[in-house]
């Protein structure tokens, strides 16, 4: 969010003779009623083509006063255009103001950078013009110069911090797919280790199963020796009888 000066920007209206609706919006702003010095100013704007950057000077600053900044841009800027330079500072002076309250209004920080640049610029060319007003044009030069730079600090932060998380951010997925890896890896070889075990397991039962079947060989075999020894046995047992 951009903090607001600490001091508040000089705004001046120059007081030339003009016709009588344009006194009129003179008095109307001089009882803070800018939205009718605006309204005033405009109207002889609409009927006369004469002192048009007097009274575009004074529609523009009406507007400023009013918080209407679009508008006061749109007529400072032609009151720059005045062949009176006293006009003409002041002028440049008051758009560098309008220019200054326009980025505060931005919600953009490109567009916050764009008008306060323009207000520089601006009060630059009131200081060039060497009028009255220039030493007031300073004061505010320098402490926009001062917001510009605060901000563009504050935007070189935030793109440090985006890029810190955007480091830990890869940082963190990174360690998360190595543990899925590690963690697949671990199941691989606990599968592994199962099937090796089951084939270890059935191995050894067949193993057995052959002994077993060796021994009862065996023993059909030493059984069919007694039986045959006992019958030649008995054989010779009933020869001597």
């Amino acid at each position: 969010m951009v903090r607001t000066l600490a001091h508040a920007l000089w705004i001046s209206l120059a007081w030339l003779p003009m016709s009588a609706t344009a006194e009129d919006g003179r008095s109307f702003y001089q009882d803070n009623d800018y939205q009718a010095a605006y309204d005033s100013y405009r109207e002889q704007l609409k009927h006369s083509n004469k002192h048009r950057d007097r009274l575009d000077y004074g529609a523009g600053t009406a507007a400023y006063k009013n918080g209407d900044y679009h508008a006061a841009a749109e007529h400072l800027g032609r009151a720059i255009l005045s062949e009176d330079t006293d006009l003409q500072g002041k002028a440049y002076y008051n758009l560098g103001n309008t220019f200054y309250q326009l980025g505060k209004a931005a919600k953009e920080l490109e567009e916050i950078k764009t008008h306060w640049q323009n207000a520089i610029t601006h009060y630059q060319e009131t200081e060039q013009l060497g009028t009255d007003i220039a030493n007031r044009a300073v004061y505010n030069r320098e402490l926009v110069e001062k917001k510009l730079k605060e901000l563009e600090q504050q935007e070189q932060n935030q793109d440090q911090q985006q890029e810190q998380n955007q480091d830990q951010e890869n940082e963190d997925q990174q360690q998360q797919e190595g543990g899925e890896q590690d963690q697949q890896q671990q199941s691989g070889e606990n599968q592994e280790q199962e099937q090796e075990k089951q084939e270890g397991e059935e191995k050894q039962e067949g193993e057995d199963q052959q002994e077993g079947e060796d021994q009862q060989e065996g023993k059909d075999q030493q059984e069919g020796k007694d039986q045959q020894e006992g019958e030649d046995q008995q054989g010779a047992e009933d020869q001597q009888e």
